[in-house]
């Protein structure tokens, strides 16, 4: 279940001798990270892994599990779309009048 207003935190991981032995969690949750990267290598699927974990959202799961994923997904955004696409129906219609 995605959390409404759950921000990717930064960093995504943090260790801390007070949280589960100083063992990397899921920044902000006392959720190892260990768990997720289990889940997965036993062939559990995310949302499996979101169902025993509610207090992980699915963006920071995959965040975690994909390093470079929220900056692939930030590209797809219109703050990234600054040039137009090279070929388009308007550029091919100037080209063909």
């Amino acid at each position: 279940m995605e959390q409404s207003g759950y921000q990717l935190p930064d960093p995504l991981i943090t260790a801390s001798p007070e949280w589960l032995s100083g063992e990397p969690c899921f920044t902000g949750r006392r959720v190892p990270v260990k768990a997720l990267f289990d889940y997965v290598k036993a062939g559990h699927s995310l949302e499996e892994f979101l169902e025993a974990y509610p207090s992980v959202s699915k963006g920071h799961a995959v965040a975690v599990l994909l390093p470079g994923a929220s900056d692939f997904e930030r590209w797809h955004t219109r703050e990234f779309q600054l040039i137009p696409p090279l070929w388009s129906e308007s550029l091919a219609s100037r080209e063909r009048g």
